[in-house]
């Protein structure tokens, strides 16, 4: 639905910026099926990824002088800023590059003052959702490392070129190239020339920082990249059947010979289009297995076998809340990141440093847990929680049995006793490996539940409230 929604967004914004709907209709729906294809399992990246085209030539119009595309612009960095940060701030550095080019080509400061117009007004929407950790963050709040930036994949380590894959897309993009330096002095191929430029040097530039133990995560731009060369090749196409076929082929001049031109063309993109739409499922054949496959948040499965431990995750919703917890008040401490996802309430730690906000203190978090595990005495326990710098949980929901014999399924009272640990998952940050993060068991000892906590056997979880 977000592709979707995306995908229709580009049809009146291309319309305007190429004053042809047909042609703004082929580029939403290129654009579109290689979202689906490609990044579909990031919605919210792709959304961002799926703009930066338009955003491209609007930023060089902007430059120019056109208030309508400066305040498409603002819009687009402003809003995008707010949930995905990595294209905002890609799309970002396009423009001060189109800056450059339109300074000192015009040998005027107008295009940099309409530059900082653009850039304020976009960090003032920015500013709604960024505004609390920048406030934070000057203000001296205590917060640790961030790792967002350590992952390197296989492809990290290379230059994406679409251009030479062995597909339609592959065509496409090959013949976007071509136009793109054919066209290169006219104002739209160049400002879409300048931005796929920026991206291939953010890769280059993201290669380099792994040197100091950093990545840029330029795999993340293959996107991008694709959909800038796509948008080109639409143009291209568009550009030989208006300019090139009557040039090449003077007997197409005549309206019927061009009326049939337009009828093959048609129809061998139409079957090109189709040929490739029917591919998407084979490409997310490993997200349609589990989309199938996983426990939804009703506890079922698509194809009705029996669900895994999420089909108790209504009851752990419901066990904490028959104990008086308000999601909006109450800290758990979970490693369940799918009960994370489905059920309101606060997390004590994020599911691993990648992920998590640095005003969290994520490694700290993680030493405290680890303290917390070696911890017999049940009033050490919980003096410990309360000398954390953080609120402490509220709720924990751990794996093993509430007291012996209890056995899955059943409930009531845990003790102390002779049993199997209760175990919760904490991530640790292993790059440059690639998995990333190795997850690894703390076992609680059960004696220190015993005073303080009210622990309930839910299924394979034991969900521990304080009193």
């Amino acid at each position: 639905m977000t592709l979707a929604a995306a995908g229709c967004m580009l049809v009146p914004v291309w319309q305007r910026l190429g004053g042809s709907l047909p042609v703004a209709t082929g580029i939403a729906l290129v654009t579109t099926a290689v979202a689906l294809a490609t990044v579909a399992d990031e919605p919210y990246a792709a959304a961002v990824a799926m703009g930066l085209p338009a955003m491209s030539v609007m930023a060089w119009r902007g430059l120019g002088g056109a208030w309508s595309a400066m305040i498409g612009v603002i819009v687009f960095l402003g809003i995008s800023a707010t949930f995905y940060t990595l294209h905002t701030g890609v799309g970002a550095l396009i423009v001060i590059a189109l800056a450059v080019v339109a300074w000192a080509s015009a040998r005027s400061w107008m295009p940099v003052l309409r530059l900082v117009v653009m850039g304020v007004g976009s960090m003032v929407i920015a500013a709604s959702v960024w505004g609390p950790y920048v406030w934070a963050v000057l203000t001296g709040a205590p917060r640790s490392g961030a790792t967002a930036t350590h992952y390197l994949p296989a492809d990290g380590a290379q230059l994406y070129l679409p251009m030479f894959a062995a597909s339609v897309i592959g065509v496409l993009c090959f013949i976007g190239v071509v136009w793109l330096l054919v066209r290169a002095t006219e104002p739209d191929a160049r400002a879409l020339g300048l931005a796929t430029l920026v991206l291939y040097g953010w890769t280059v530039a993201s290669m380099i920082a792994t040197l100091m133990g950093q990545t840029l995560l330029g795999f993340r731009l293959a996107a991008p990249i694709t959909f800038m060369l796509l948008t080109a090749g639409v143009f291209a196409l568009a550009d030989a059947r208006l300019n090139g076929v009557e040039r090449y082929w003077p007997q197409a001049s005549s309206p019927v010979v061009a009326r049939k031109v337009t009828t093959v063309l048609a129809a061998l993109l139409l079957l090109a289009g189709i040929g490739y739409a029917q591919s998407i499922p084979n490409k997310l054949h490993g997200a349609i297995d589990l989309a199938h496959t996983d426990t939804d948040g009703n506890g079922e499965r698509s194809d009705r076998f029996a669900p895994n431990s999420g089909a108790w995750y209504a009851q752990v919703d419901q066990t904490l809340r028959d104990a008086g917890l308000v999601p909006s008040q109450t800290v758990v401490l979970s490693d369940e990141k799918n009960f994370q996802a489905l059920y309101p309430w606060y997390s004590f730690q994020a599911l691993t440093s990648h992920y998590a906000n640095p005003l969290g203190e994520f490694d700290r978090r993680n030493e405290a847990l680890e303290q917390w595990s070696k911890i017999k005495d049940p009033d050490e326990l919980i003096a410990a929680m309360d000398a954390a710098p953080w609120k402490g949980p509220d709720a924990i929901v751990l794996r093993g049995e509430a007291k012996p014999g209890s056995g899955s399924g059943s409930d009531g009272n845990g003790s102390a006793g002779e049993a199997g640990p209760l175990t919760l998952d904490i991530a640790d940050d292993i790059y440059p490996n690639n998995p990333n993060v190795i997850f690894r068991d703390l076992a609680f000892d059960r004696a220190a539940l015993a005073k303080h906590w009210d622990l309930k056997q839910v299924g394979p979880f034991v969900v521990a409230v304080r009193k």
